[in-house]
């Protein structure tokens, strides 16, 4: 069994740009069994592409005396526990939100829907790399880019846990503040500024 196919990167990507669409035919994309479930977590080797650009873009923010290896293992070990926290977290407290039947289809289409919420990172930072637009500029793209993704998220949490407007929120805020806490803490502990 091959890693990931070709067809499932395609099939599961096209499900994940019709829910960013609000599509109402996008779970028929997705492979919703326990199975496609746990291969759902392998899409973050899609995501490391965007995640290395961005760490070269944050990379060159830093004092010139940071340790480049160390700065480098604080992030992948930060990606790879942010990459399971939410999931791990979301499962414990299902049962109380009420959503343990639709929780394996919100991990599998937000694990999918990662990698399209990553992409349009991955190219700002290639351009910010690339010295094609300044650090300003950057800023202000990124901040707008993560209206977007939360936006998308929303959505994902809306329609595939189908649950209503403040709990979805709150699972888009929960999710996106304990990701800014996994990269806080990593960094704490390496001594490293992770932005």
């Amino acid at each position: 069994m091959a890693f990931l196919s070709r067809d499932e990167i395609v099939r599961s990507l096209t499900g994940a740009w019709h829910v960013f669409i609000d599509r109402p035919d996008a779970d028929r994309y997705f492979d919703l069994s326990v199975t496609g479930f746990w291969r759902s977590f392998r899409a973050v080797v899609l995501v490391l592409p965007a995640y290395v650009l961005s760490t070269l873009t944050a990379w060159t923010t830093l004092p010139a005396e940071a340790d480049e290896n160390l700065f480098i293992l604080a992030k992948a070990v930060s990606l790879a526990i942010d990459w399971v926290a939410f999931p791990v977290v979301l499962a414990l407290i299902a049962d109380r939100l009420r959503v343990s039947a639709t929780y394996s289809a919100y991990v599998i289409v937000r694990n999918w829907g990662s990698v399209i919420a990553t992409a349009p990172f991955g190219v700002l930072a290639l351009l910010y790399v690339l010295g094609l637009i300044g650090q300003e500029v950057t800023g202000t793209l990124s901040l707008a880019i993560l209206f977007v993704v939360l936006r998308y998220n929303y959505l994902i949490a809306r329609r595939v846990l189908q649950v209503g407007v403040p709990l979805a929120i709150g699972i888009v805020a929960a999710d996106f503040i304990l990701s800014l806490a996994i990269d806080a803490g990593i960094g704490g502990l390496f001594g490293m500024p992770m932005e």
